[in-house]
Order: C-alpha cells, then sequence, then structure tokens
C-alpha cells in the first residue's frame, strides 16, 4: 500500500484505501461457466464459503483442479476436522 495512505486515523486510511481501490478496480463481467477454469489455473487460493445450521463459514484453500469442462466441475480437499467439511457433508452445497 502506499504510504500517503496510511496515517494515524484508520478511519481515514481505510476511506482513503477504499476510493483508490473504487477508482482503479476493473469492472466486473459476467463468465460463461465453461470458461470459468481459466481463472481457477494455475492454482490461486480460493475462498471456500459453507453456511449450515445459522453458521456462515470461510475457509481458504489452495488445492483445487478442474475435473470437468462441460458441464464445469472443480475437484478440491478438505479435511474431516475441519467445519467446512461438516457443513459441505450436511448441505452438500458451497454458498
Amino acid at each position: 500500500m502506499n504510504d500517503k495512505y496510511l496515517n494515524s486515523e484508520p478511519a481515514l486510511a481505510t476511506q482513503a484505501t477504499q476510493k483508490k481501490v473504487a477508482n482503479h478496480a476493473p469492472a466486473m463481467k459476467d463468465l460463461p461457466l465453461s470458461r470459468v477454469y481459466q481463472l481457477l489455473e494455475p492454482g490461486p487460493v480460493v475462498l471456500l464459503t459453507t453456511a449450515h445450521r445459522g453458521r456462515a463459514n470461510v475457509m481458504t484453500m489452495s488445492w483445487h483442479m478442474m475435473v470437468e469442462f462441460e458441464p464445469p466441475l472443480v475437484a478440491c480437499i478438505v479435511s474431516n476436522a475441519d467445519y467446512s467439511f461438516a457443513a459441505l457433508r450436511a448441505t452438500k452445497e458451497c454458498v
């Protein structure tokens, strides 16, 4: 982050940073699901989001891969020791 956006007032630094990001952020665009794999490879960290019984959860995941392109299917590893595993097992979906 540029030092000119840092100061002793966290709220001011946050506002300045948000303003800078808003002015330079690329526009979001819709992509067909069959082409999303190009964004996943070569494998950035992905946020896996789950919810179960009123509890939302976000887990970082760095091991994932495309296993099918049509229809798009992503494989991932989630430890059975994680809350995300229990939520995925119970709901069978990411949110």
